[in-house]
């Protein structure tokens, strides 16, 4: 493969960005990033009628990170094997390398499309010990990565008002630490730990009963995440 700053990346999502979604978001926000070390960084996602644009207007990548489907994959499971089939077969010498989010966490049949799409990549990133030694049984070259705040900076600072916001950023923050003991009834001595996780049954806060032992006798834990489109969904999140 090329040097980075001579290769060309392409950073596959499954979900639209005007679409609520975690791995969406943390895929364009790699996407940008990506743009200081090689010399093109490209993203590829559905258009609004959830369909992939065809390959033949894609620039010829060198290296492809795709990532693993996304919530909005959930109604067409085919999708994704489909569009990282077609990538495969039109951009041949491009190393594929499949981005995994939240393997250990999510259901069966997400689980095996995974596995599926495993068979066409050339290394797997995730981002758990977890998911790293389940999927290390299907596939040789499987590396963790954890997920880096430092790859939303870009996002966050990009486009037209970026001067405006960054003098803003530290009175925002300010503003959060002084309203989170207030908002919370946080006790002098207490913690708070945030899980950003997806309140939907099978993904992403399933797990949170495992953290118990671990968190101190004064600290609390606060889930601070988006809610499911369905009542169940709604009736699981009051529960958690």
């Amino acid at each position: 493969m090329k040097k980075a700053s001579e290769a060309r990346v392409l950073t596959a999502v499954g979900s639209r960005h005007d679409q609520r979604c975690s791995v969406g978001t943390f895929a364009r926000a790699e996407a940008q990033s990506l743009k200081k070390f090689y010399a093109s960084s490209d993203l590829l996602e559905p258009t609004a009628d959830g369909i992939y644009p065809q390959c033949g207007s894609i620039a010829r990548p060198d290296l492809i990170l795709f990532h693993a489907p996304s919530l909005y994959d959930r109604r067409r499971p085919w999708n994704a094997l489909l569009s990282a089939g077609n990538l495969r077969k039109n951009f041949q010498k491009a190393k594929f390398v499949v981005v995994v989010h939240e393997y250990s966490e999510a259901p069966r049949h997400w689980q095996l499309r995974v596995i599926a799409l495993l068979r066409l990549a050339c290394a797997v990133i995730v981002h758990s010990d977890a998911d790293r030694e389940a999927l290390g049984r299907w596939h040789r070259w499987v590396v963790k990565a954890p997920l880096s705040p430092c790859l939303f900076v870009p996002e966050f600072f990009g486009g037209e008002a970026a001067e405006r916001r960054a003098a803003l950023l530290p009175e925002l923050l300010g503003k959060a630490r002084a309203a989170l003991p207030k908002e919370t009834d946080l006790k002098t001595g207490e913690k708070l730990v945030l899980h950003p996780g997806l309140l939907v049954p099978g993904k992403g806060v399933n797990f949170l009963g495992r953290l118990e032992p671990y968190l101190a006798g004064k600290a609390r834990l606060v889930v601070m995440g988006g809610l499911g489109p369905k009542e169940r969904d709604k009736i699981y999140a009051r529960r958690t």
